[in-house]
């Protein structure tokens, strides 16, 4: 039963890990939607979405960061991941920072630029996800093995309970049985 808690806390674990890293790809389309919004009509309104996720998105990286410190490949895919989105953000600023100015050929170029880095750091969270998938699945069987030997064990420890009762009861009645055979055969005689 300890056994299972404990393969259950592994499966919540995974998914939340799954979780944190749907935040950041929703933080990053986020910051990437305002920034291309504003670049596009100058409108200075568009920009809160993209100065929200740029607060957001450190933290939200950092808790997957300590939610995986246990598993050395999964750090070394965040830390990649950071490297990307830290280049990725800078690109963006320095993008929203240009603003509008830029000409029709320039904003074009930095839509696919924008792309690019955007699919970098897509690919990054998905190498995460993947990985996490996996864990998840063998967690999964684990935590399915030790539910089955919860029910094996339990079934086998009532069944030895029975028949520890059954013979318990049997012994006081064979015991009763030989008193009163005794008390009969002392009274006989």
């Amino acid at each position: 039963t300890k056994l299972l808690a404990e393969n259950t806390q592994w499966v919540t674990h995974s998914h939340l890990v799954d979780q944190y890293v749907g935040d950041v790809l929703s933080t990053a389309l986020a910051i990437q939607n305002s920034a291309r919004a504003y670049v596009a009509s100058g409108d200075d309104s568009l920009l809160d979405e993209f100065h929200e996720g740029k607060v957001k998105l450190p933290g939200i990286i950092g808790s997957l960061e300590t939610l995986t410190v246990d598993n050395q490949a999964q750090q070394r895919r965040i830390f990649e991941l950071r490297r990307s989105v830290t280049g990725w953000l800078a690109f963006e600023t320095e993008r929203v920072r240009s603003g509008a100015q830029v000409g029709a050929q320039a904003r074009t170029k930095g839509v696919a630029q924008g792309a690019q880095w955007m699919d970098e750091v897509q690919g990054r969270l998905k190498a995460i996800s993947d990985a996490e998938a996996m864990l998840l699945q063998k967690r999964n069987l684990r935590m399915r093995k030790a539910y089955w030997w919860s029910i094996y064990t339990g079934f086998a420890a009532g069944g030895l309970s029975l028949l520890v009762l059954i013979l318990f009861v049997r012994n006081l009645v064979q015991g009763q049985r030989t008193r009163l055979e005794a008390t009969a055969e002392a009274f006989a005689q």
